[in-house]
């Protein structure tokens, strides 16, 4: 029958169709930001459990660097390859990373927004000498962990930490930063 088509013919034509328009209409760089890198370097590109994608943290490198980054990944890191991006997408990308980013306003009123008081009540730490106690990162499972020679005294979660703990110049407290702004502060009298 002449009014019948088999699908075996038309995958030619069908592949042809797809290839020509995904190479002609490549999407612009926030699009494929916000699809493929916002999910770790954040949608404001501030930086989440990935670096920030500014220009400020960008200057010294080099487009081919950053080419290679995208398209190869980074071995051993939380940076996987997207090989799979055109040519022109990847330099879309770039494009968009070395624009000045809009402005984060994140001021007084967004910092009382975002403060949580760790709820229930905090635990007896029974921390003997202040001098030998350990805090304990694992960034494996976000996981800290308040050692005491050879007691766990407690442990909770607190994923992204950048840069290990901080402590109060009085030692009765000490704080966990995070990759994307976040901060963790622990009393060591109240126990949490």
């Amino acid at each position: 029958m002449a009014s019948l088509i088999s699908l075996r013919s038309l995958v030619p034509s069908l592949s042809l169709f797809f290839l020509f328009f995904n190479l002609s209409f490549p999407e612009d760089g926030r699009s494929l930001y916000l699809k493929h890198c916002a999910d770790c370097h954040h949608e404001d590109r501030i930086g989440r459990t990935a670096p920030p994608l500014l220009p400020e943290f960008l200057r010294g490198k080099s487009e081919d660097y950053l080419f290679r980054v995208i398209r190869d990944g980074i071995p051993a890191s939380t940076m996987p390859p997207f090989g799979f991006l055109h040519e022109k997408e990847v330099k879309a990308l770039i494009d968009f990373i070395r624009k000045p980013a809009s402005e984060v306003v994140y001021g007084l009123a967004q910092i009382r927004e975002s403060y949580r008081r760790a709820p229930g009540r905090g635990k007896d730490l029974e921390l003997r000498n202040r001098k030998n106690l350990t805090v304990v990162v694992d960034k494996g499972s976000g996981s800290v962990w308040l050692i005491e020679d050879l007691r766990v005294l407690d442990r909770f979660v607190f994923p992204n930490v950048h840069g290990g703990v901080k402590f109060s110049p009085d030692g009765e407290r000490f704080y966990v930063p995070s990759r994307d702004g976040r901060v963790a502060v622990y009393s060591l009298k109240e126990g949490k």
